[in-house]
C-alpha cells in the first residue's frame, strides 16, 4: 500500500471546522471559521482524544495547535515547536486568546536529527509571501519559494527523540509542517516511532532530485523513502501522508 493510499484511509470524510480566535495587528480579537488545510484537520479531529498528549511540529502561528488543543481537552498537552522566533509573540497570542496557555508548552527550535546543536533559519521577510513562512533546507530558500526578502538567522535543534526522553512524555499523535525538513525530524524520532507508535500526519511537496544523500523522484519525498524502512518492523501506530 502506498503512503497516498493510506492517507485516503485515514482521513474521514465528515468533521466541522474549528472557529479559531484569532488577533489582528491592532490587538483586536474576532472569531474565524478555518478552512485552512482542512485535510490535516480531518486527521485531527479522527483521532486525537480527550486527554492526549500531541506534538505540533512547524506551528507557524498556532491555528492547527488550537485545534489540538481543544481536542485533548483539559486533561491533554498540546508540544508545539516553532523555530522562527520572528512568529513566537503571534503563536502566543493564539493560544492566549483562545484559553490554550494552560495546556501547551512552546518550544523556540528546530526539529531536526541533531541535537543541542544550530542550524542556519531561512525566513521569509516579503509581504506577498505567507506569513512565517520558513526553512532550514538551504535548497528550499529560494526567491521562488520565500520571496525577494530572505533573512538567515541560527537556531538551536533538538531531536523529539531527546526531547521525550527527556521530559518523559510519550505523544499519540504528530502532526508535521517543517517545509522540507521532515525527513530530519522523522531520523530523530525513530527510536520512539519504533517503539510507541504515534500517529503521524505528514505535509510534503514532491521535488525531484537528491535532498540530505537520498535520491528521490517525482513521487519520492525522502521522508516517505524513510518511513518506507519501517515495511519490515512497521509502526504501531498510523501514518497519513498528505500531499500539498
Amino acid at each position: 500500500m502506498t503512503w497516498k493510499t493510506l492517507a485516503r484511509r485515514l482521513v474521514p470524510s465528515a468533521f466541522r471546522y474549528h472557529v479559531v480566535r484569532l488577533l489582528t495587528l491592532r490587538g483586536q480579537v474576532y472569531p474565524q471559521s478555518i478552512d485552512y488545510e482542512p485535510d490535516v484537520q480531518r486527521a485531527m479531529c479522527a483521532y486525537i482524544k480527550t486527554g492526549d498528549t500531541v506534538f505540533d511540529v512547524g506551528a507557524n502561528v498556532g491555528i492547527h495547535s488550537v485545534i489540538m488543543g481543544r481536542l485533548v481537552g483539559p486533561t491533554g498537552h498540546v508540544h508545539i515547536f516553532e523555530a522562527n522566533p520572528a512568529i513566537l509573540g503571534r503563536l502566543r497570542d493564539t493560544l492566549k486568546v483562545n484559553g490554550l496557555l494552560n495546556r501547551s508548552a512552546i518550544q523556540n527550535v528546530a526539529v531536526t536529527n541533531q541535537n543541542h546543536n544550530s542550524v542556519n533559519l531561512f525566513i521569509s521577510r516579503d509581504t506577498r509571501v505567507k506569513g512565517g513562512a520558513s526553512t532550514i533546507l538551504p535548497e528550499l530558500s529560494s526567491r521562488e519559494r520565500l520571496g525577494k526578502q530572505v533573512q538567515e538567522i541560527r537556531v538551536q535543534t533538538i531531536t523529539l527523540d531527546e526531547y521525550c526522553r527527556t521530559l518523559g512524555v510519550v505523544p499519540d499523535f504528530v502532526k508535521f509542517d517543517i517545509e522540507g525538513a521532515e525527513f530530519l525530524a522523522l531520523q530523530g524520532f525513530e527510536n520512539v516511532l519504533r517503539t510507541k507508535g504515534p500517529t503521524l500526519v505528514l505535509e510534503y511537496g514532491n521535488q525531484p532530485g537528491v535532498k540530505q544523500g537520498v535520491p528521490y523522484g517525482p513521487h519520492r519525498n525522502p521522508a516517505l523513502v524513510f518511513l518506507d524502512s519501517f515495511v519490515k518492523t512497521p509502526l504501531r501506530g498510523s501514518v497519513g501522508a498528505l500531499v500539498r
